[in-house]
């Protein structure tokens, strides 16, 4: 084989790992962000899935914190309702996990998954 030949079997060689390469990575980067959202996700201490979708309309947040433990954060609004989130974001996708309650009794029990 002429000199010529082999160093541009190396460029096709080349070109064709770089382009391999680039499809793995747009692939796995489909795979993370669209395919398992919820690995950017942190939770509180003790929480779990099968805890959390034990919460139920009407419960106190005395059960709530004996059931799911301490939320990460909690945000008090001005109609007297209050907020426990379960999960935050460490990542660009996450699963959103968050409880709402209004005079001491749960009004909504959020789970969803978000895209930054």
């Amino acid at each position: 084989m002429s000199i010529m030949k082999a160093g541009y079997v190396h460029w096709i060689m080349l070109t064709l790992r770089i382009i391999i390469w680039l499809l793995v990575s747009l692939f796995m980067a489909f795979w993370v962000y669209f395919l398992h959202p919820g690995l950017g996700t942190l939770y509180s201490k003790n929480y779990s899935e099968r805890a959390f979708t034990s919460i139920k309309i009407g419960m106190s947040q005395k059960h709530v914190l004996d059931i799911l433990g301490e939320p990460l954060s909690t945000i008090e609004y001005d109609d007297s309702s209050v907020v426990y989130h379960y999960s935050d974001a460490s990542g660009s996708s996450y699963y959103v996990r968050f409880i709402k309650f209004r005079d001491g009794k749960v009004t909504e029990v959020a789970a969803f998954s978000d895209y930054d």
